[in-house]
């Protein structure tokens, strides 16, 4: 015995919800422009939450930071970064010191 499909479904309680309109929502609702409208705001909404998942992921992969201090004639380079991450536990966070003693 097949089973329904629910896609056919959908557009058979589609159709039953148009058919009960009157002629003229029915027509509008039926019609290549609203059809094409709403695939638009789908396609629409589908690119900006994909740019949005993109936007995330870049930033999630790599953060830096460089903050460089001289006090007394000794410069601090300062790096912190953030690892990508994997599937290995590596340290999610790495703190660099360097220090250079200036000499005249």
């Amino acid at each position: 015995m097949p089973t329904p499909n629910a896609s056919s479904a959908s557009a058979k309680g589609f159709r039953r919800a148009v058919s009960e309109l009157d002629s003229k929502q029915a027509e509008a609702i039926m019609s290549p422009q609203f059809i094409g409208r709403r695939q638009s705001l789908i396609e629409d909404a589908r690119k900006e939450r994909e740019a949005a998942a993109a936007a995330a992921s870049e930033a999630a992969e790599l953060t830096e930071t460089i903050i460089f201090d001289e006090k007394d004639g000794i410069a601090v380079l300062n790096l912190l970064f953030t690892l990508k991450e994997g599937k290995t536990s590596l340290p999610s966070r790495a703190l660099k010191v360097f220090e250079v003693r200036r000499q005249d």
